[in-house]
């Protein structure tokens, strides 16, 4: 398996999805306990787009057909 850059986007949605489900199984209200994943989520989200977009993690459709061999 290929190494792979560090996607902070996809860790903060894991976390959310991962929060959601150990409220409802420990039985839990997610309307209830769950308020304060919007907040937070929303917080952690502009955090991990901001860093994404400072270190240049996401590509143009360009940079990336030209990698796999497409011609444009």
């Amino acid at each position: 398996m290929d190494s792979h850059d560090f996607d902070g986007v996809a860790l903060v949605f894991g976390m959310l999805f991962a929060a959601a489900g150990l409220i409802v199984l420990l039985g839990g209200e997610l309307i209830d306990q769950g308020r304060f994943l919007i907040p937070f989520g929303l917080l952690a989200l502009g955090v991990a787009l901001f860093g994404s977009s400072r270190s240049g993690e996401y590509r143009s459709s360009d940079e990336i057909g030209a990698e796999s061999g497409e011609d444009r």
